[in-house]
């Protein structure tokens, strides 16, 4: 039923802040825990119409790797609930674009926000899914291979 009384101003309490760096990080931190144990909880086979093959155990580790990364880019995208959006910046060593110049190559400009105004879980296109096998073939063995 409509009302044309006027709409009470909600009180504010006078002695809130915002949250500070420290707090705000806490609180991202939680999200992303959450995240974790939310995925390592899912039982993908469950969750699978009958009529779909089973998951082998590369292909469950990879669904759930990949169900992590989508609810991580959601929460960055502010679209998880009680976390808003951020504004993911590049932050090269300041060496970086003269040593990349030197060898010929391409560089990343300080300061690029690469997922303003995209929705980064949204790129994270389904189409675009690699085999199994080939994240096997191709996967690291050790720590120091990630970063070779």
């Amino acid at each position: 039923m409509a009302t044309d009384e006027p709409k009470k101003a909600i009180p504010v309490d006078s002695n809130l802040t915002s949250y500070t760096a420290e707090e705000t990080r806490a609180l991202f931190l939680d999200c992303a825990r959450m995240i974790a144990r939310y995925w390592a909880g899912v039982d993908l086979h469950r969750a699978r119409p009958p009529a779909m093959p089973e998951l082998t155990p590369l292909q469950d580790r990879l669904e759930r790797a990949e169900g992590v990364v989508f609810s991580m880019l959601c929460l960055l995208d502010g679209v998880s609930d009680g976390f808003p959006a951020v504004t993911l910046t590049i932050a090269p060593h300041p060496d970086d674009k003269a040593f990349h110049q030197a060898r010929g190559e391409r560089w990343y400009e300080p300061e690029t926000a690469f997922n303003d105004g995209v929705y980064m879980h949204d790129e994270l296109n389904v189409d675009r899914r690699v085999d199994p096998d080939e994240v096997k073939a191709k996967a690291p063995t050790s720590p120091t291979e990630i970063h070779e």
